[in-house]
């Protein structure tokens, strides 16, 4: 998978349908912005500390090496459903964690010397409505535009429930794989997982 086809993936947001955004957790004080050459990482002087260009070529500055981490970690999310920081999504009680609105997923950007590989790691979409929740945490890894084209050792995690139910009636299914990249919208969501829970 290229730079492009990983950015590209979703572009809008499952559950509200808005633009994503790009951003790098382990980078807090760069600014990750999209040029015609490629994916930029920005720091505070304003000036490009990493370049991945779309060719396959990257640039990284010498200040910007001893901040950098590889692979380097980039979210595309959703600003409109993800409104909690990430410090304290890390705190949330089970309650809290099931009420989470959330559509992301991760891109590792792996580089050696001046060329650099792209993968998809995770993707979540976490959705919720007054009486149920629906929560999906997918491997996606080499991602293929081709449906059959399955990955190897990855899995895909299922939770699904109602707010009344106590935490043993859920709905809780790990399968080895679940390509989501052609659901566009929460209600084929919602539809995909109530089938495959009610199968398990």
């Amino acid at each position: 998978m290229n730079l492009l086809e990983a950015l590209n993936y979703r572009n809008n947001c499952l559950i509200c349908q808005q633009p994503m955004e790009l951003k790098c957790p382990e980078l807090l004080t760069f600014n990750v912005v999209l040029v015609s050459k490629g994916l930029m990482l920005v720091g505070k002087a304003r000036k490009f500390d990493l370049l991945f260009n779309f060719d396959g070529t990257c640039q990284i500055t010498p200040r910007a090496i001893s901040s950098y981490f590889c692979p380097l970690k980039v979210v595309k999310e959703c600003p409109t459903c993800c409104q909690q920081k990430i410090t304290e999504r890390m705190n949330m009680t089970t309650v809290q964690n099931l009420k989470t609105m959330r559509c992301a997923y991760g891109i590792s950007i792996t580089s050696t010397e001046n060329n650099f590989t792209t993968t998809i790691d995770r993707e979540t979409i976490k959705y919720h409505d007054s009486i149920s929740f629906y929560h999906v945490n997918t491997s996606v890894g080499q991602y293929s535009k081709y449906e059959d084209d399955t990955p190897n050792e990855l899995q895909t995690e299922l939770l699904h429930g109602r707010f009344e139910d106590k935490l043993d009636q859920l709905s809780k299914l790990y399968i080895p794989y679940l390509n989501i990249s052609k659901i566009k919208d929460v209600n084929q969501l919602i539809t995909k997982i109530k089938l495959l829970t009610v199968m398990s």
